[in-house]
């Protein structure tokens, strides 16, 4: 199943997924990353360490990224 990453707001990414105890431990092992329950949606910091450390831990599963992300590897 596909997980989804977009930008929440200059501070934080969102991350989309179904449930998978895996996929929660790889989450949770990102510094600074929480999960927002009224939202159902984790969120990471938004910059490019984070978001390569995601990219990584989840190199293996396809990912949906939020058009607002083009570019953001070379920019940041």
């Amino acid at each position: 199943m596909t997980i989804q990453i977009g930008k929440e707001n200059d501070k934080d990414l969102y991350i989309s997924f179904s449930y998978d105890l895996e996929r929660v431990r790889k989450v949770k092992s990102i510094k600074g990353s929480h999960w927002d329950s009224k939202k159902e949606l984790w969120f990471i910091p938004y910059n490019k360490e984070t978001l390569l450390k995601f990219l990584c831990l989840f190199n293996d599963e396809e990912i949906l990224i939020e058009d607002a992300l083009d570019g953001f590897m070379l920019m940041k």
